[in-house]
């Protein structure tokens, strides 16, 4: 009855909300992964990485200031949406589409990038304060890298990266995940928790929880879940608590309704029978 209505009701607006999420964040994942894919094949690039280490400072400095911008004219309109694309070199060459310093460091040394280059599609990873790379103001990253492979011998030269601004994803959940007293979230391929907005707000901090659906099941009534394109996942549901709360505020308000109207009836039928029985 009342209970199977509200359910279905709220499994379609879950429904609803999570693939609208998915394809607004597929749009943003499947470009990136075009423009990856763009600057990988771009013939220049191909070439600077296979030369050696350039050790004289100022033609090192020649280099970098030519091809970063030949990248931001591949990239620059996406940067304020992305933060920003890297070529970061095997041979020490690294790449940048913006004006932001790297980092002192060697990036080949990174976890990340040994990930990345031992792998033979992209690589996505989570959101994390300061750019993994460059130095950056006090934002969130997520990014995706993929190896650089020489089109001559098959050998991966590189990397090419691109970090996407968190407050992009925040931004499509904020205005697709109408949650109402649900919570809608983004999952990576492990089941942890990346980005999450519930009725009080994002809870973006506390990434890598386990999501709430692989602990218990049970303390939701239904869920809805929609993988996109890069195997991370959009999870909508609504606690069961929330769910009968709703069922019980229906009933009251469907009692208070049939009280009223038995109330009215018995006020009307009180009326025409004073009526009827006095004189005229």
């Amino acid at each position: 009855g009342s209970y199977q209505i509200v359910e279905n009701l709220a499994y379609s607006f879950s429904k609803q909300s999570a693939e609208s999420v998915a394809d607004n964040l597929n749009d943003v994942f499947n470009e990136a992964e075009n423009l990856t894919n763009l600057v990988e094949n771009y013939s220049i690039f191909q070439n600077i990485l296979t030369m050696p280490y350039p050790e004289n400072m100022k033609e090192r400095y020649s280099i970098e200031l030519q091809y970063d911008y030949e990248l931001y004219q591949l990239t620059g309109y996406t940067v304020n949406e992305y933060g920003g694309f890297y070529i970061l070199g095997n041979n020490g060459l690294n790449f940048k589409s913006h004006s932001l310093s790297f980092q002192n460091k060697d990036f080949r040394e990174e976890d990340w990038y040994k990930e990345i280059i031992n792998r033979d599609q992209a690589v996505w990873l989570g959101p994390q304060y300061y750019s993994r790379v460059s130095k950056s103001i006090d934002r969130r990253y997520a990014a995706m890298g993929c190896p650089i492979i020489n089109k001559a011998n098959g050998e991966k030269m590189g990397i090419v990266l691109v970090e996407i601004d968190a407050g992009t994803i925040d931004y499509i959940l904020d205005e697709y995940g109408n949650v109402e007293n649900g919570v809608i979230q983004i999952l990576d391929g492990e089941n942890n928790i990346l980005f999450q907005k519930t009725a009080e707000g994002n809870i973006t901090e506390k990434a890598f929880l386990k999501s709430n659906s692989d602990k218990n099941k049970d303390d939701s009534v239904f869920y809805y879940t929609e993988t996109m394109d890069n195997g991370w996942t959009v999870e909508s549901y609504i606690p069961k608590q929330i769910l009968l709360g709703s069922i019980l505020n229906l009933g009251m308000w469907l009692a208070a309704v049939i009280a009223g109207m038995i109330f009215l009836a018995v006020l009307i039928t009180n009326i025409i029978a004073k009526t009827v029985t006095d004189p005229i």
